[in-house]
């Protein structure tokens, strides 16, 4: 008996310090970059190959397709490890021209290690489990397939 709980307090000990690399954001691959000629494609071939951007400045002039990869592991907080910023520029007539690709800690941006809070997580939190109580209406149900 007490193998099998050594074995399992183990199992737990392993799972827990397992960690996994997590990617969020737009990860634009080595082949897609190939498709991001000068002066010859605009904005529209560009959503094609790599989708909506990240983020737009407010004259529409830059695009910026912003991505990281962090590793996690299930007792830890997740870490760093690369940040990736593709920043397209075009000109008025929405033809590309100029692009680049920014990496690590070149960018110049200090993520912040604080989380944000969410004043309405805990009203959600019960929205979500119990919203919808008293929606559903029994008295009008058509038969369904073999009733």
């Amino acid at each position: 008996m007490g193998r099998v709980r050594l074995g399992i307090l183990l199992f737990f000990v392993l799972w827990g310090c397992a960690a996994e690399e997590v990617v969020r954001g737009h990860v634009v691959r080595d082949y897609q970059e190939e498709h991001l000629r000068v002066g010859e494609v605009g904005k529209l071939d560009i959503v094609r190959v790599l989708g909506s951007p990240s983020l737009e400045s407010e004259d529409g002039l830059r695009w910026f397709y912003v991505s990281h990869v962090s590793v996690a592991a299930r007792l830890w907080p997740e870490e760093l490890k690369d940040r990736k910023v593709y920043v397209m520029t075009f000109d008025e007539g929405d033809i590309l021209r100029g692009w680049e690709r920014r990496e690590g800690m070149e960018l110049g941006v200090v993520m912040s290690e604080e989380e944000t809070e969410d004043p309405d997580a805990e009203i959600r939190f019960f929205r979500e489990m119990f919203g919808r109580i008293g929606t559903i209406d029994f008295r009008n149900r058509s038969e369904g397939p073999g009733g």
